[in-house]
């Protein structure tokens, strides 16, 4: 928490306060936001293009010059912030005096000041002819001199803190900050240097006679001392030029002193009682202090004192006091922001894409964004942050709370909970709210469903009067998930809904229904569906799916009584599958020799349920051919056994049937055409069959006996 805490504090200082960042030295610059300080001096990346006189004088219009590189230290830390795709101008130019000549041979550099150079790093010495030097791109950041100093290149700036050199014609303000007053340490005017305030035609030759400094420092300080800013362009010109040629510039050496201090906290509740604190350090003529929310308070000569204050509101607020005389005029300034006390945080909503949860019901999709709407019932300048246990998993600061606000958990965030159902932590906060706000929040992470599999199982027992229905359903992913079981049979319709939990379930219910009965079952989660279609199966570990209809034939011999069911170590492998959809297709069962099969001495295969051939093999393996496979849609199940010295025959079965398979391509239809509704059970039905490609057709026909009407037929279509 104080960790957040301070972290916040300096996003509210940051936007008020001037840049102060990388004194390596230890020395506090105060320097702009678009300058980075270093050894008490304020550096400028400018982002133009000017040839290097014009550079020069860009810089001196704000008080300063082109970057000067002492030592290895100045040159590193101005590496890091330089691009090595630019060319930069720096003040290198050849060494000269007051009666430097054009004409010097192989020329030695310096800095615009004259002071010589104490550390290089030149790609190669500078050559006759070279008047000024600049980073080279793309050369690891070394130096080189040119003879062309009118190309246009970047350039970076120097301003010394407590010195300005002031050009002729400049409009120049020396300024000190909140509560603080001109100190003019000194001030010469005149010219010392060819470089500084250059006219930008004029031709550099010049006597020392006829240029000279003159000390103005009283002068100065008449207009410029103990005041929070002057503008020392005005006072310039009463002052007489020196250096007709060259034009004389201004060298100011001042420092700033706090005369006024301002106390008051950085942040507040609101409603709390705010004292706020003031030193004048000596009389200042009359004094007010502005609170910001607009009340003013006259102070009348109270040069050390304090009072309280409440606001009403939460904002940001400029406190100030000012002084004022007939000639000085400074001010003090503070920033304190006051925020309401964070109350009842609550989830609103979760979104996924176009989808919408209420806040106790709340679902992701794996490998997806996720949002959840919050609101706080009040406070201001609140952080948001939502973590499971520990680790964070998103956050998000708004000035006012009150307002729904969505959270986004990125894609990687939700894969990090994983599928399954957790317990997340909602916390808003801000710097008058102790403790923490929070409350829970379930969220479940769904994953796409796949892999919906199901299988009938055969056994089945008396549910007070109806057919009890046994079905196992499997997914591969995407748990949990709603189950909607269709059932359709002659007699009517059936459903029944499920919650499907885990990845494999056993469910059972009553079913009314007789006869052929279609089984659908539609697997749904919140962000996928799936369907699968099921017939027959004499065997629990048999799944046979269809990419059409398919008829369940469901009759009273069906129904027995559950049995346990031991399993046993023969296991039955069928080739090419249990499921084939040739009528001319051979299945062959076989049992690998493993375990008790091993010491066995009996094998025997059977068919029950009235099978087409009988099963007659007393080997491992039983050969179904073609003319022995159940009709279409129907199945017979296949049983092997096993003894050994006379002991009971232990075994497993396993069913066959034939699939027809189904072609998208044929557009198949049957119809009544003839006796239909209502039958006359004395003359003949007609059933007609279109199909636009089926080369070979078989009619199966069978009597329904038991519970059907007597004379009625199920008749079925295959075609191959």
């Amino acid at each position: 928490m104080m960790c957040r805490a301070v972290l916040h504090m300096l996003i509210l200082l940051t936007s008020h306060c001037q840049s102060s960042v990388e004194n390596d030295a230890g020395v506090t610059a105060s320097c702009s936001q678009d300058q980075r300080a270093f050894r008490g001096s304020c550096f400028e990346f400018v982002g133009q293009q000017l040839p290097f006189h014009r550079a020069q004088d860009w810089c001196e219009k704000s008080g300063g010059h082109l970057a000067y590189i002492p030592d290895i230290e100045t040159q590193n830390f101005l590496e890091r912030h330089m691009d090595s795709e630019k060319d930069l101008w720096l003040g290198l130019t050849p060494t000269c005096s007051l009666k430097w000549s054009v004409n010097a041979e192989a020329p030695s550099f310096s800095w615009l000041d004259g002071s010589p150079l104490t550390f290089s790093k030149w790609v190669r010495s500078p050559q006759p002819g070279t008047t000024c030097g600049h980073i080279l791109r793309r050369s690891g950041f070394r130096w080189e001199a040119t003879e062309d100093c009118n190309q246009n290149m970047h350039f970076i700036c120097q301003f010394e803190p407590g010195r300005r050199i002031v050009c002729l014609g400049h409009n120049t303000t020396l300024q000190c900050g909140s509560g603080q007053a001109l100190m003019i340490d000194g001030a010469l005017f005149g010219r010392g240097n060819i470089h500084y305030c250059r006219p930008r035609f004029s031709t550099p030759t010049f006597t020392e006679h006829r240029c000279s400094w003159v000390d103005v420092a009283a002068s100065i300080k008449d207009q410029c001392q103990e005041r929070q800013f002057c503008r020392i362009s005005e006072v310039m010109s009463s002052f007489d030029d020196l250096c007709p040629d060259l034009k004389s510039y201004l060298t100011v050496d001042y420092h700033c002193r706090d005369v006024i201090t301002l106390s008051l906290p950085v942040v507040a509740a609101v409603y709390e009682d705010i004292k706020i604190k003031w030193h004048v350090l000596s009389p200042r003529g009359n004094c007010k202090l502005k609170t910001g929310d607009g009340h003013i308070y006259h102070l009348h000569n109270q040069l050390k004192s304090s009072l309280v204050h409440k606001y009403t509101h939460p904002s940001a607020f400029v406190v100030e006091l000012e002084c004022t005389d007939s000639e000085i005029h400074i001010m003090a300034q503070e920033i304190i922001t006051v925020e309401e006390p964070v109350a009842e945080i609550g989830a609103i909503r979760c979104f996924v894409g176009n989808l919408s949860f209420h806040e106790t019901d709340c679902r992701a999709l794996y490998g997806g964004a996720f949002q959840i709407q919050i609101k706080v019932k009040a406070g201001s300048n609140v952080a948001y942050r939502i973590q499971n246990n520990d680790k964070l998993l998103a956050d998000l600061h708004v000035v006012q709370g009150n307002v729904p606000q969505n959270i986004t958990l990125s894609p990687e965030a939700v894969k990090q909970l994983g599928p399954g159902c957790h317990k997340l932590k909602l916390f808003a906060s801000n710097l008058v709210t102790f403790p923490d706000v929070s409350t829970n929040l379930q969220v479940c992470v769904l994953e796409k469903l796949d892999g919906l599999q199901a299988t009938l199982l055969k056994e089945a027992k008396d549910c007070f009067g109806s057919t009890c229905i046994t079905v196992g359903v499997s997914l591969n992913r995407g748990e949990p998930a709603l189950l909607f079981f269709s059932l359709t049979g002659k007699n009517g319709t059936f459903s029944e809904t499920k919650e499907m939990k885990r990845r494999r379930e056993v469910f059972q219910f009553g079913c009314p229904l007789e006869g052929n009965v279609q089984m659908k079952i539609k697997a749904c989660n919140a962000f996928s569906c799936l369907e699968e279609e099921m017939f027959g199966s004499c065997d629990k570990n048999l799944i046979v799916n269809s990419l059409f209809e398919h008829s369940l034939r469901l009759t009273k011999n069906m129904i027995k009584k559950p049995a346990r069911v031991v399993r046993s170590p023969a296991e039955i492998s069928a080739d090419p599958s249990n499921s084939v959809n040739r009528p001319d297709a051979t299945i062959t069962l076989s049992v690998e020799e493993k375990g008790d099969i091993k010491h066995a001495e009996e094998y025997r295969w059977s068919c029950r349920d009235n099978c087409k051939c009988e099963a007659e093999s007393t080997t491992l393996e039983q050969i179904i051919q073609g003319n022995c496979l159940p009709d279409p849609f129907h199945f017979d199940s296949y049983s092997f056994e096993y003894r050994r010295n006379n002991d009971n025959w232990k075994g497993t079965s396993t069913c066959i049937t034939l699939k027809p398979t189904s072609d998208e391509s044929n557009q198949v239809s049957t119809s009544c055409i003839e006796n239909c509704d209502p039958i006359d059970t004395s003359m003949d039905t007609k059933v007609k069959m279109e199909c636009s490609s089926c080369s070979d057709i078989v009619w199966y026909i069978e009597e329904i006996t038991g519970h059907e009407p007597e004379g009625v037929s199920i008749i079925s279509v295959a075609f191959f």
